[in-house]
C-alpha cells in the first residue's frame, strides 16, 4: 500500500485539512461530491493530489482515510452509496477518521459498519472552524480503535491538540462548547 493518506470531504473544514497535510509532504488520494473542488486542489497540488472517482477508490488507495462529511444524511448516503466508503473498506488495513460532528447515534452506527467489514474506526470529531483548519489549528476530540492510530499523522494536519475520551463512540456525546473545550485540552499540549 502506498504511503499516501485519503482524504473524503473537502468542504468549509475538509480543504484546510487537506492542504495542511499536503504542505507537511504527504500525498492525498481525494474525494469530493463536487468534482470542482477535487481538481482545484490537485491543480493547485499537481505532484501530490490524485482525484478518485468514488470514496472507494480513495479507500482501495490508502489505509488511512479522513472523511469530514457536512450533514448526518451526506454522512450516510457517502458511507452507504454503491462504490462508496463502506464498499472501499479492506479486512484488516482499512482505518478511517471520521472528523464529522454527528449524534452519537450515527458514529456508533458508522464505527459498527466499518468493523463489520473488517476496518478500523478512529471517531475525531474537530472544534473549530474555517481559519483554524487552514491554519492547523483544530482541536480533535477522539474515541475508538487504538485511538493514536490516526492522530499520529493529524499532527501533520497540524492539529493545535487531540484529547482522547473514552471507548467509541463518545466525543460527539460528550462535545463541549468551545471555550470549555479550550480550558480542557489546554491541559493535554502535545497530545500528538
Amino acid at each position: 500500500m502506498s504511503d499516501s493518506v485519503g482524504f473524503i470531504g473537502l468542504g468549509i473544514m475538509g480543504e484546510g485539512m487537506a492542504k495542511c497535510l499536503l504542505k507537511s509532504g504527504r500525498k492525498l488520494h481525494v474525494w469530493n461530491r463536487s468534482t470542482a473542488k477535487s481538481t482545484a486542489l490537485a491543480s493547485e497540488f499537481p505532484d501530490a493530489v490524485t482525484v478518485c472517482e468514488t470514496p472507494a477508490a480513495v479507500l482501495a488507495a490508502c489505509d488511512l482515510v479522513y472523511a469530514i462529511l457536512s450533514t448526518p444524511e451526506v454522512v450516510k448516503a457517502v458511507y452507504e452509496m454503491e462504490h462508496g466508503v463502506l464498499a472501499g473498506v479492506r479486512d484488516g488495513s482499512t482505518k478511517i477518521v471520521d472528523c464529522a460532528t454527528l449524534a452519537a447515534e450515527d458514529m456508533a452506527r458508522l464505527n459498527a459498519q466499518v468493523h463489520e467489514r473488517g476496518g478500523r474506526f478512529l471517531e475525531a470529531p474537530v472544534s473549530g472552524s474555517k481559519g483554524p483548519a487552514a491554519a492547523g489549528q483544530l482541536i480533535f476530540l477522539t474515541s475508538g480503535d487504538q485511538v493514536g492510530h490516526g492522530l499520529n499523522r493529524a499532527g501533520q494536519c497540524r492539529a493545535r491538540y487531540a484529547v482522547s475520551v473514552l471507548s467509541p463512540p463518545r466525543p460527539c456525546r460528550q462535545k463541549l462548547p468551545m471555550p470549555l473545550s479550550r480550558t480542557l485540552c489546554r491541559s493535554f499540549p502535545g497530545a500528538l
